[in-house]
């Protein structure tokens, strides 16, 4: 497993001991706004989640590491607000109640959207699916 501590969580460059990163100018004590993935996540002993880099109504936009080749990607997290909800422990999202029909109608719809270009990753589970959106 890489070390994370030396890699700058905006760009993913190594920065040594630095704080402040010469690249991009990210600061290493930045927090992620709650309710999104905190900095330095694991995904599925693949991906590193890094700084958030975009959210709106159906989610959030992560800057990432696949950690297999060592590459900067971006993650996706499909969290559709007000009908996803963040376990502060576990890190797993669950449907909000009352929302289970809305929350897999729009589970569904993202499936239509993706193209076989993009890796779904269930995150509940934790898991790779490549598979899913064919």
């Amino acid at each position: 497993m890489i070390n994370s501590d030396n890699l700058c969580m905006s760009c993913m460059k190594d920065i040594g001991t630095e704080k402040q990163c010469p690249y991009c100018g990210f600061h290493a004590d930045s927090k992620q706004i709650e309710p999104y993935l905190p900095i330095r996540t694991v995904l599925g002993n693949r991906y590193l989640v890094g700084k958030l880099l975009e959210y709106n109504g159906d989610g959030a936009t992560y800057m990432g590491l696949d950690l297999s080749t060592r590459e900067p990607v971006n993650i996706r997290e499909f969290f559709p607000e007000g009908i996803a909800l963040r376990d502060s422990k576990t890190l797993g999202v669950y449907v909000a109640p009352g929302n289970e029909n809305i929350f897999n109608e729009c589970i569904e719809f993202m499936k239509l959207l993706n193209d076989k270009d993009h890796t779904f990753i269930d995150i509940n589970n934790m898991k790779l699916n490549k598979q899913c959106c064919k």
